[in-house]
């Protein structure tokens, strides 16, 4: 048995929530939904623009730094986003260091 919640959006359509824990009330099968959905945009946001999994350490301790660093620079490109409301992507971000890093070699 599931449970399924279905949230209507104010501009029309909707969103289907699934859960199999049927003692869980609708607003919690919402919330946990959206925060799996954020973690996993994190994830693939650090797979994709922060070099996830891109260590070669085998110690535990430069593995778990390397995760959270990757980690921490897609939240900062987070906030730095939300702080200037200017709306680009992480990967222009990524682009726009990667070139300045390069002019200044360049020019050094």
């Amino acid at each position: 048995m599931e449970k399924l919640l279905i949230h209507y959006l104010l501009t029309g359509g909707h969103r289907l929530y699934f859960s199999t824990d049927t003692s869980v009330c609708g607003k919690d099968v919402y919330d946990i939904s959206r925060t799996r959905f954020q973690i996993e945009l994190c994830f693939r946001d650090g797979h994709q623009f922060t070099g996830l999994p891109d260590c070669q350490a085998r110690d535990d301790k430069a593995l778990d730094f390397a995760y959270n660093a990757s980690l921490a620079a897609v939240k900062i490109t987070k906030v730095l986003r939300n702080q200037t409301k200017i709306p680009f992507s992480i990967g222009q971000i990524k682009s726009l260091n990667v070139n300045a890093h390069f002019i200044k070699d360049f020019f050094t």
